[in-house]
């Protein structure tokens, strides 16, 4: 596929630039990948208010980090994995957790019955086995949480096409593959 072009601040149209304005002002840069949906106002639109209204629900930061790294994992989404690495970084995982996490063999409860529950969904194309859902509600999560997880694995995986699709250039430290040495520094 020829190079996908990506949107700037300075080509974006009327409609889009608003947007474009607010994630660099909210996250310090505009990430190519919403530069890329931006190509769509309206699925940009869309995106960014079902993010929003997925964070303020059943899910902390740090679960919903592991969530989007055992679904891009899965997906095979090199962009959001490195994009994903950082945030999960940022909120306290080590390198090690990270790989963990993106393989769902993380060993906290909650953690585990998350991210395995969310990465059966993508690898069993939303027929997850019943001992996960199950392990899920023996966390402590709710049915409106299990709603809420099948978003958030949407939400990834829609991201996780765009880049693949596209070839997304990554636009933060690229993440290992699994299968290399993990760094402990």
């Amino acid at each position: 596929m020829a190079t996908f072009p990506i949107p700037t601040l300075e080509t974006a149209s009327d409609e889009v630039r608003p947007l474009f304005e607010a994630i660099k002002k909210q996250l310090g840069l505009l990430p190519n990948l919403y530069a890329i949906i931006g190509t769509s106002a309206r699925t940009l639109k869309a995106y960014l208010t079902f993010q929003d209204a997925l964070t303020k629900g059943a899910f902390s930061n740090k679960e919903i980090q592991g969530i989007f790294l055992a679904v891009s994992q899965a997906n095979d989404c090199l962009y959001c994995l490195s994009a994903h690495t950082t945030l999960a970084k940022m909120n306290g995982f080590s390198e090690e957790d990270i790989f963990a996490l993106r393989l769902a063999s993380i060993t906290d409860k909650r953690l585990g019955a998350i991210t395995k529950l969310a990465r059966s969904i993508v690898l069993r194309r939303g027929f997850p086995e019943a001992e996960l859902v199950q392990r899920f509600f023996d966390a402590g999560f709710d049915r409106a949480a299990l709603i809420e997880l099948i978003a958030l694995v949407a939400d990834k995986t829609f991201a996780n096409y765009v880049n693949n699709v596209v070839d997304t250039p990554i636009d933060f430290p690229v993440a290992q593959k699994i299968g290399e040495p993990v760094s402990l520094n």
